[in-house]
């Protein structure tokens, strides 16, 4: 019946002639009571398969896969089927288009991160310059205004460690020029002391001057004792000379 869309194939050769392309890759036949009444033109005269749903089959050398399905209310059943190979083939393109672009992003996303990571690390970069250019005795502050926002608690962390280290070599030359004005007198006592030993021809003499000397001596490191115990004050933080008095 033309006038239907059907075509009654009782004659060899009906079906229908591809319109695209890609109709070659695709095959259906509907039959009706048993009779093949339509089919592509590269689907065969008998049925594709016999099987309810989805299956696979082998036409011509090539994989198929197949879906069949009944229409009772009309007595039909429809059968269509596509090459494996052009699903393949369509699984291939598709990746393709979509891995294509990502493999074309993913470069470019990782150099503006990359750039983006720089940027946003030169100020530390620019405040481990100016430490590294620093000599040893250089304590003076960093500046905090300078900095972004982000690391200024790191700036203010590393000022108060800068100010400590300040504090800790200005007590060590005050414990330093304090220890040399102490020791100075003591040390030029003892040298007069152990020259008027040689002197002395007594030998009775000579032994108390040598007591003498030996007392001077503990007295020398008596004071050397208090002024290292000084200096561990100075260094130790909250703790005041009232406190270790």
């Amino acid at each position: 019946d033309q006038g239907n869309g059907i075509n009654n194939i009782d004659r060899p050769g009906q079906s229908l002639a591809p319109l695209h392309p890609y109709q070659k890759h695709l095959a259906f036949q509907i039959w009706q009571d048993g009779r093949l009444v339509l089919r592509s033109m590269s689907a065969p005269a008998e049925p594709l398969t016999k099987v309810p749903g989805y299956s696979n089959a082998e036409l011509d050398g090539e994989r198929w896969r197949l879906l069949m399905g009944d229409m009772p209310e009309e007595s039909m059943r429809v059968i269509l089927g596509e090459r494996d190979a052009v699903r393949d083939e369509m699984i291939l393109k598709l990746s393709l288009q979509t891995w294509i672009p990502m493999l074309i992003a993913l470069p470019l996303l990782a150099l503006f991160v990359i750039l983006g990571v720089r940027q946003s690390l030169m100020p530390l970069q620019r405040i481990a310059l100016q430490v590294r250019q620093r000599s040893a005795f250089d304590l003076q502050s960093l500046s905090e205004q300078s900095a972004p926002t982000e690391i200024q608690d790191l700036v203010r962390a590393l000022n108060v460690l800068l100010k400590r280290l300040e504090t800790s070599l200005t007590s060590e030359r005050q414990f330093t020029a304090n220890a040399a004005h102490e020791l100075r007198t003591p040390l030029s006592a003892l040298r007069t002391q152990v020259q008027l030993v040689e002197r002395l021809p007594d030998p009775r003499d000579q032994r108390e001057m040598s007591l003498e000397v030996l007392r001077s001596v503990d007295r020398m490191a008596q004071l050397v004792s208090q002024l290292l115990s000084l200096a561990r004050v100075d260094a130790a933080p909250g703790l005041t000379a009232e406190t270790w008095i």
